[in-house]
């Protein structure tokens, strides 16, 4: 801004402005600015996120347990069974009933002799009524299969002959007694 030097007349002098940017115009540019990155990313996921289907799913797998029974004369953990009274000429039978009646599986099952007590020397125990296979206790097993859904039955025969000599063993009111053991095993399928 300069002033005339003229004499005389003073003259009005006009300011002149340059433009400068203003505070509304940069904030402008910057909204633009964020808005097209914006967009850029919102593209960028978008096409990450939705260029395919997708499904996540749980569920659980299961299966049913096998039903498992084993009885001996419809017993589960121990059982008893009776010779009755015993004297020389008693013949007889026990029979023992190995049921798998309740079971899914079929059963091996093995039965074992042991424990003599009061046993009289000549009482003998059988696997058949002919008195032809004799039991040792300790050493015979008898096994059987039983189908599952049904039973099986094991007769063990005695027999305790009269004779002409005394008996040499248990004195009269005695418990004369021997023991059974019964596993029984799933049959490998």
């Amino acid at each position: 801004m300069e002033k005339s030097k003229k004499t005389g007349a003073k003259k009005k002098m006009t300011k002149v402005v340059e433009p400068t940017p203003k505070k509304k115009d940069n904030k402008q540019l910057k909204a633009t600015i964020l808005g097209i990155a914006l967009m850029v990313a919102a593209v960028g996921l978008g096409v990450g996120t939705y260029a395919y289907y997708q499904s996540t799913l749980s569920g659980t797998v299961s299966g049913s347990i096998t039903a498992w029974s084993f009885l001996v004369n419809n017993e589960a953990e121990t059982f008893t069974a009776t010779l009755g009274d015993l004297y020389p000429g008693k013949t007889g039978q026990v029979e023992l009933n190995l049921s798998a009646d309740a079971s899914g599986l079929d059963v091996d099952a093995v039965i074992s002799f042991s424990g003599l007590t009061n046993w009289p020397a000549n009482l003998h125990l059988y696997q058949d009524a002919n008195h032809t296979e004799l039991i040792t206790p300790g050493t015979t097993t008898i096994s059987r299969t039983i189908t599952a859904g049904h039973h099986d039955t094991v007769t063990i025969y005695y027999e305790w002959p009269y004779g002409t000599s005394v008996e040499d063993g248990p004195t009269t009111n005695q418990t004369a007694s021997f023991k059974i053991t019964v596993v029984g095993t799933q049959k490998e399928q």
